[in-house]
């Protein structure tokens, strides 16, 4: 079963634009990964964090202790973008080549299609994990998709002091060796209260026009006109 579960999710992995190949000889990640801040909008302080961790799931059947697993996490001042309507959730990809459009995410975020995750530093991706136990051959300690690892292009805001960022960027790893990074694709510096609650939104979006004689108003693509 436990072979299942890495052949599942490395093929799983291998479907993604966020896994690379490991080169020849690349050398396996051992264990927990040390903790590594990663600055992506030149803010002066570190925008992620790259850290390893175990979470003990033992299975004595299959001589299993747990799982070492590699995971970014958030740090205080930092959130990122998620969708938040009712038939849409989870973290917001951009698609491949798609630029950060600040009046089109200030008109989203205004009409609650998206919304920004906690910036306490609590939140977690999980990218990696690896078996480990008395029972885990050498064949089997190899690094795996979790699953739930983003694909895409994701997109963060960054606080510091009254200065505010936004950053798209793509989280790369190898298989099976186990190398995760943080690739930056664009950043941006915006007003302070980008996105907030109470924010105005940008020119031209939200604005009541006339077309003949009906008096529309301009919003996003899927939005009800309910305000």
């Amino acid at each position: 079963m436990l072979r299942l579960l890495i052949a599942a999710a490395l093929l799983a992995a291998l479907h993604g634009q966020a896994q690379v190949a490991s080169t020849p000889g690349e050398p396996l990640v051992q264990g927990i990964r040390p903790t590594e801040a990663v600055y992506l909008c030149g803010a002066g302080s570190p925008d992620l964090m790259l850290e390893g961790r175990a979470e003990r799931r033992p299975d004595p059947a299959q001589g299993l202790e747990g799982w070492y697993q590699q995971v970014v996490r958030t740090v205080p001042g930092t959130a990122l973008l998620y969708h938040s309507t009712r038939h849409h959730s989870g973290l917001v990809e951009l698609a491949e080549g798609e630029a950060l459009d600040t009046a089109l995410l200030a008109a989203r975020l205004h009409y609650q299609q998206l919304s920004w995750g906690p910036e306490d530093g609590s939140t977690e991706l999980r990218i990696l994990q690896q078996a480990f136990g008395p029972g885990i051959r050498k064949e089997a300690a190899i690094w795996t998709g979790t699953g739930v690892q983003p694909d895409g292009v994701l997109v963060l805001r960054r606080t510091e002091g009254r200065r505010t960022w936004l950053a798209s960027f793509r989280v790369r790893f190898t298989l099976p060796a186990g190398t995760v990074s943080l690739v930056l694709v664009e950043t941006i510096e915006v007003p302070y209260a980008f996105g907030r609650p109470g924010t105005p939104l940008p020119v031209n979006w939200g604005a009541h026009v006339v077309k003949g004689n009906t008096d529309q108003r301009i919003l996003p693509p899927g939005v009800p006109p309910d305000e």
